[in-house]
């Protein structure tokens, strides 16, 4: 068997689930932090609303007053759905797993420049194995297709490179300043003609 060769095919395995599970590890972070922003912007919109209602500061027409509470009710649904499926999946705990699972495979993978003969390489092959049986749950395709659209000159023939780093970068946060921001645009729409008439008295 020819060291070299196997020894390079073990370095390019290791390399790439290394560089998969770290960015794993990032996005399902970012994704949790996501969530975290999602509901408490939702929970503020919301206290803002009933507070815009109640305090009878302001006039609001029966009708304005009417789409502010389905407003709130709209708004409420989305912190009730986007919190118990998006909380749900657990994506702290996901990305230390994937931190973990990243280390391990780094430790391996500095061992194989250490390693000349074929036994230790094949020992080490064995324990990448056990890590993967270990460390059960994999990484997002996304994850990979990053790894490798940062990596251009040994992925050449890597498509959309662009797209890929959209999808990893900006997807979750586009969806979830979406959610936050519409609802804020729908009440100001409602309320337009109370600015309006406010900016009139000043």
């Amino acid at each position: 068997m020819d060291i070299e060769r196997y020894k390079k095919s073990l370095d390019d395995k290791l390399w790439r689930t290394k560089g998969a599970r770290f960015n794993a590890h990032r996005r399902l972070a970012r994704k949790q932090s996501l969530v975290v922003f999602v509901t408490s912007a939702s929970s503020i919109h919301l206290i803002s609303l009933s507070i815009f209602q109640i305090s009878g500061f302001f006039c609001l027409t029966e009708l304005q007053s009417y789409l502010l509470s389905l407003t709130s009710i709209i708004v409420s649904i989305v912190i009730l759905v986007y919190g118990l499926i998006e909380g749900g999946k657990n994506y702290g705990l996901l990305s230390e797993v994937h931190h973990r699972c990243g280390l391990d495979i780094d430790r391996l993978y500095k061992q194989i420049f250490l390693s000349d003969t074929v036994y230790e390489l094949k020992k080490l092959s064995r324990e990448y194995d056990n890590l993967l049986e270990k460390h059960s749950t994999n990484h997002n395709e996304i994850d990979d297709l990053y790894f490798q659209s940062c990596h251009p000159k040994e992925f050449p023939c890597l498509n959309y490179p662009k797209w890929v780093h959209f999808r990893f970068n900006y997807k979750d946060f586009s969806f979830a300043f979406l959610v936050v921001i519409i609802p804020i645009f729908i009440s100001f729409w409602i309320t337009n003609n109370f600015w309006v008439e406010l900016w009139n008295k000043i």
